[in-house]
């Protein structure tokens, strides 16, 4: 229930602006003899909202946000904040806010705003439920009255207990008269309620009336409604003089006041319409004229305009995707340092193929800065990163200092194509032998293999990642001090691997020389060649047509304590 009343508020609150905008735009119209008929469009535009729960994403938008509050920080923010997409409001209301809401013990207990949430949803229902109940009744209460009106003409029936003219009907409206209304007054009246069958009004305003049901709690959307209805008699109004001519202005006027008596029992009512508010109507009619041409296509742009503007949320930046770091470690061999952020509010990351820690966490996002938690050590680590289109700039202040890597102030992290080294999604290797029989590896944007060994040392797998300039990186599990960097190639259906680096005990004369390792391709993988090969890092471990099997791109692989998961 909660999540529904919340997905509500957030559609309200956007319904709300579009009001706002409606409001300023219908005032400007109001100085013009613009068709009233434009201001049903306008608040045919705060339906929309208010009846679709999704929306395209526009350059051009002025939605100032698509949520106000989010599910995730409605349950899980220990300081939970409102994002209203206006800085002062946000200023404003936040600190109240999230003093008021946040949980006693964070890690322990249930966030109050979820159970206000959860609460609230509750007392919509009700609320929504006496809605429906009165339009309901109100239906069942008007057929009672017209039950005894006796048909006049084709779609004309007359009663005495009819108060005053109204359409009632949904799919085969009918004009309700009181007994014994002629003459002129009969002619104007029956002209005025034809209008709104021909517009449809007799389904608008109902529909009108639910959605207002569902919306009860804003109190911008019993504005909009209420207007609505006064704009729909100013139309109906004005339909009736275009077709009849501005001759009639003063007889209409003069059965419209005739036809008044008692109206507000009918105007309040949700399934019909009523004679209401009727000086403004006089006055509308006795000043209007046939707006210019000019003058209805400028408003039918306008209006087209605040669709564009408010139908629509601002373009969000993908933030989900891969950023390397631009600047230089302390040690050139944790480069290149890749963070990955995911589209689940995960990240993970690794210091350079040289270093054996692993991190990974959850990121969130506020006013373009991204918090990330790292979660993956003995305690907790957060980094601020600020959003550009170039990628993440680091906050230092706030942040922690990333192991190894002493990153300054302002240091991009520029978008890339390039995954992180041990745990990111890669595109899917093949093997064919279209090519004289040879089996080639096509290899995209990067590819990687898993060898899962068991064995303690190296924290029960160890991963070779391929890229697509030729260099590899070997990673010997989150347990192991070393990681191999170097060239690779293919002859054939071998693929040679040759190290051009090292970071570890350098000093061992040893390890000056070249090691090189080679691996024959095979429909799972690669098969180490051990014959072939001066071993990799504990090479007695690894035997000889051992598989480092092809990563799957698709399952959401993630390192979790040392193991790689979601391998086919």
């Amino acid at each position: 229930m909660d999540a529904v009343f919340l997905k509500l508020l957030n559609l309200s609150v956007q319904a709300g602006w579009i009001v706002l905008a409606v409001l300023a735009l219908r005032l400007i119209l109001s100085r013009t003899h613009a068709p009233k008929s434009v201001r049903c469009v306008l608040w045919g535009l705060v339906g929309a909202r208010l009846l679709f729960p999704f929306s395209l994403e526009s350059v051009i938008s002025l939605m100032p946000a698509k949520e106000v509050l989010s599910a995730r920080t409605a349950r899980y923010d220990p300081a939970p904040t409102l994002h209203t997409g206006v800085p002062f409001l946000d200023d404003a209301v936040n600190p109240g806010f999230s003093q008021a809401f946040a949980p006693a013990a964070p890690a322990a207990s249930v966030n109050p705003l979820q159970a206000y949430l959860y609460a609230a949803g509750w007392v919509w229902l009700a609320g929504l439920a006496v809605m429906v109940l009165y339009f309901l009744l109100s239906a069942l209460s008007l057929r009672r009255r017209v039950a005894g009106a006796v048909e006049t003409e084709k779609g004309v029936r007359e009663a005495d207990s009819v108060p005053s003219p109204f359409v009632f009907g949904f799919i085969r409206p009918v004009i309700y008269l009181p007994r014994g209304m002629d003459g002129a007054s009969r002619r104007y009246v029956l002209a005025h309620e034809r209008a709104h069958i021909q517009r449809r009004d007799y389904l608008i305003k109902p529909l009108g009336f639910l959605l207002l049901a569902v919306y009860w709690f804003n109190p911008l959307i019993w504005l909009a409604y209420i207007l609505l209805c006064r704009d729909i008699e100013l139309a109906c109004d004005e339909k009736v003089l275009s077709q009849l001519g501005a001759g009639v202005k003063k007889p209409y006027s003069q059965a419209l006041l005739e036809a008044v008596t008692f109206h507000r029992h009918v105007a309040a009512c949700p399934v019909a319409f009523g004679e209401g508010r009727l000086k403004g109507r006089v006055k509308n009619v006795l000043r209007w004229k046939k707006p210019a041409l000019w003058v209805t296509a400028l408003s039918l742009l306008l209006c087209a305009a605040l669709a564009a503007c408010f139908l629509t949320d601002p373009k969000a930046p993908q933030y989900a995707g891969n950023y390397v770091y631009t600047g230089k470690a302390s040690d050139p061999l944790l480069e290149p340092f890749v963070i990955t952020l995911w589209e689940d509010g995960t990240f993970s990351y690794m210091e350079g193929p040289a270093s054996s820690y692993i991190g990974m966490g959850t990121w969130t996002e506020k006013d373009g800065v991204l918090t990330l938690t790292d979660t993956a050590g003995a305690t907790d680590r957060v980094f601020l990163f600020r959003w550009s289109e170039e990628g993440l700039r680091f906050v230092k202040e706030g942040s922690d200092r990333f192991i190894y890597t002493d990153v300054r102030d302002g240091e991009l992290f520029k978008v890339t194509d390039t995954p992180a080294a041990s745990f990111s999604p890669q595109t899917p290797v093949t093997a064919d032998t279209s090519a004289g029989g040879e089996t080639a590896l096509h290899l995209e944007d990067g590819c990687q293999f898993v060898y899962r060994s068991g064995d303690p040392r190296d924290g029960g797998s160890r991963v070779i990642t391929l890229n697509p300039d030729g260099t590899f990186n070997y990673d010997g599990g989150s347990l192991a001090s070393v990681a191999w960097v170097g060239t690779w190639s293919q002859e054939g259906d071998v693929v040679t691997l040759r190290t051009t680096g090292y970071a570890f005990d350098r000093t061992d004369p040893d390890m000056e020389r070249e090691i090189v390792n080679r691996f024959r391709i095979v429909p799972e993988g690669l098969a180490y060649m051990e014959s072939e090969s001066y071993g990799l890092i504990y090479a007695p471990t690894l035997e000889d047509g051992a598989v480092f099997v092809r990563k799957n791109p698709y399952d959401g692989d993630r390192a979790v304590d040392g193991e790689i998961t979601g391998l086919n």
